[in-house]
């Protein structure tokens, strides 16, 4: 861009505005300044206002940049057009005081090119000695507010590992805190679980105790004796006197059936018939007892 803005004179896009800027004359900087950057096949955008304004706004921008870099070129070509001068005007001197380049000793030479290097990195206007003593002091202070902003940075750092320090040092404290009740409530919990389990344990054993004594009780109440001869003469003796048994059980349920046929809201009737399904509970587990004996 500044080469071509060296090679011919640079036309602002803004002059092809007239002193109302509309919509369509915006649209026409738009389309000269995406002409200028793409040739003459630009991307194509959408045209409405937002975006007109937007591509406006940036060709504006681009065109004020244009002109500063023409500026700065010309301003290059001028002080380019000034050192070149100059450099003639020393060399005519010297070459008719006979200190031309070809007279001079390759030592000064070299030294005369490192000078002019060294000026040049430095950006000096000239090769005096003023002039590189005020670039030597701008060194020395951009040096000094270097080694105050190491400084700052040192005591930042230092101020960052001091509080990163104090935060471990909590972090620490905090896990040591968190693992102590950590371990607190487990032991609660387990405690807990201890005498829950014991609870269970104590209603467990008294109700075995309560099934005990109720099944002695049931046993006293059956008056039969468990045999304890598993022989075939003895399983049959067994098979015999549970038919007989069943034989007596009959005649009580057919009198239970005859019960079936008394009126239910007589309260008589009513208790004799739950005497009757107590007492036929009573035989039927009598009858299961005596047969699970006889399996045994």
């Amino acid at each position: 861009a500044c080469m071509n803005v060296h090679k011919h004179k640079h036309t602002p896009l803004m002059d092809l505005l007239g002193s109302k800027k509309d919509e369509d004359e915006k649209a026409i900087v738009v389309d000269v300044w995406l002409r200028s950057l793409f040739g003459d096949t630009p991307p194509p955008y959408e045209r409405v206002p937002p975006v007109i304004d937007t591509l406006f706004h940036l060709a504006k921008l681009h065109d004020l940049a244009e002109q500063q870099a023409s500026l700065l070129v010309k301003d290059a070509d001028a002080r380019a057009f000034e050192y070149a001068a100059e450099a003639d005007r020393i060399e005519a001197f010297l070459e008719a005081a006979g200190l031309g380049a070809a007279t001079l000793p390759p030592s000064l030479m070299s030294a005369s090119s490192t000078l002019a290097s060294l000026a040049a990195l430095l950006g000096l206007r000239d090769v005096s000695s003023s002039s590189f003593a005020l670039a030597v002091t701008d060194l020395r202070l951009d040096i000094m507010r270097l080694t105050d902003d190491h400084s700052e940075l040192e005591e930042l750092l230092a101020h960052a590992e001091q509080r990163c320090a104090v935060a471990e040092c909590q972090y620490s404290r905090l896990d040591s805190v968190l693992q102590t009740e950590v371990k607190a409530a487990s032991s609660s919990a387990r405690t807990q679980a201890t005498a829950a389990w014991a609870q269970d344990l104590k209603y467990l054993c008294k109700k075995s105790e309560e099934y005990s004594a109720t099944l002695a009780k049931l046993k006293q109440s059956l008056n039969v004796e468990v045999l304890r001869d598993y022989s075939h003469s003895a399983l049959v003796k067994n098979a015999k006197q549970l038919d007989a048994f069943s034989s007596t059980a009959a005649p009580v349920l057919a009198k239970l059936d005859s019960y079936n046929d008394l009126p239910p809201d007589l309260a008589l009737a009513q208790q004799t018939l739950q005497d009757a399904r107590t007492e036929l509970q009573r035989i039927e587990e009598e009858l299961t007892r005596s047969i699970s004996s006889l399996h045994m």
